[in-house]
C-alpha cells in the first residue's frame, strides 16, 4: 500500500511524512542541545569535582534538548497534519505491524539510558576513588550535629574548628559522623552533597581549585535550626593553611 487510508481520504505514504518530519527535527534537535549545553544554570564551579560535573550535566542538558527537539517536530507535524476533521467521527487506524518504528522507539531510549548511565557511574567513580598516593590527601573529620559543625585535622595532632580551612589544589578527604539526625554537607561552588548519617561514617573527596570564601550548608531539613546551620569555609595558599591549621585548638 503506498498511502494509508484516513477518515476516507489517502494520505501520503510514510515516507513523504518522514522526508518532512527529519530535517526539521535535526535542526530543531540540535539547535536546542546546543542552547541548551551553553545554558549556565549553576554557580562557578570552583572544585575539579565541579568541572566533572558541570561536564556531564552539559551532556544531559544536550540530550534532552536533542529529545525534546524530536518530540516537538513530531507532535506539532501530527496536529497539522494528522488532526481530526470537522464531522469526522471515527478511530484512527492503530499502528502496529511497523517492526522498524518498533525496533526504534525501544532501542533508542535504550541505549540513550545505558549511555548515560555508564557515564554517570564513570564520573562518579573518578571523584571517590582515592588519590595514587593517599598520604597526599588531607584528611578533614566532621562532626555534625543540630546545629552546627566542627572541624578536627588528626593530621595536625587534632586540632578542630568550627570554621572550615583549606589549601588550594590539595585533594581533600572529609569523614562525617553526625552525632543526632541526618545532616548534609555541601558547598555549592564545590558540588558534591553528602549526608552524615548517625551510627556510620561516610565519606567524601574534594579538591578545591580557587583560593576564597564559601559557606558550608546542611542540606538535610534536620530540624527547626536548619536554616542557621552554617559554617564559613575558606580555601588558602597552602602556606597560610598550614600557619592557620596551626593556630587551631584540640577539643
Amino acid at each position: 500500500m503506498n498511502g494509508i487510508e484516513h477518515s476516507g481520504a489517502s494520505v501520503p505514504p510514510m515516507r513523504k511524512h518522514l522526508a518532512i518530519v527529519l530535517p526539521v527535527a535535526a535542526v530543531l534537535s540540535f539547535g536546542l542541545a546546543y542552547l541548551f549545553a551553553r545554558i549556565d544554570l549553576i554557580p562557578h564551579p570552583a572544585s575539579a569535582e565541579r568541572q566533572s560535573i558541570d561536564t556531564m550535566l552539559r551532556v544531559l542538558f544536550a540530550v534532552a534538548g536533542a529529545i525534546f527537539g524530536m518530540i516537538v517536530t513530531v507532535f506539532g507535524y501530527t496536529l497539522a497534519f494528522f488532526r481530526r476533521r470537522a464531522g469526522d467521527d471515527s478511530d484512527s487506524l492503530p499502528l502496529h505491524g511497523f517492526l522498524p518504528a518498533e525496533i526504534a522507539w525501544t532501542a533508542i531510549p535504550l541505549v540513550i539510558v545505558v549511555v548515560i548511565s555508564a557515564y554517570g557511574g564513570m564520573v562518579l567513580n573518578k571523584m571517590s576513588r582515592p588519590a595514587a598516593l593517599p598520604q597526599t590527601e588531607l584528611e578533614v573529620d566532621v562532626q555534625t550535629f543540630r546545629f552546627g559543625w566542627q572541624f578536627s585535622y588528626p593530621q595536625y595532632g587534632g586540632v578542630a574548628s568550627s570554621q572550615l580551612g583549606l589549601p588550594v589544589d590539595r585533594r581533600v578527604v572529609f569523614s562525617f559522623e553526625s552525632r543526632d539526625v541526618v545532616h548534609g554537607f555541601w558547598v555549592k561552588e564545590w558540588g558534591p552533597k553528602q549526608d552524615a548519617v548517625p551510627g556510620m561514617v561516610t565519606e567524601l573527596r574534594i579538591t578545591p581549585q580557587e583560593i576564597g570564601r564559601y559557606q558550608v550548608q546542611c542540606s538535610q531539613l534536620c530540624g527547626f535550626g536548619h536554616t542557621y546551620m552554617i559554617a564559613p569555609a575558606s580555601v588558602m595558599a597552602a602556606a597560610d593553611f598550614e600557619t592557620w591549621v596551626k593556630s587551631q585548638k584540640k577539643p
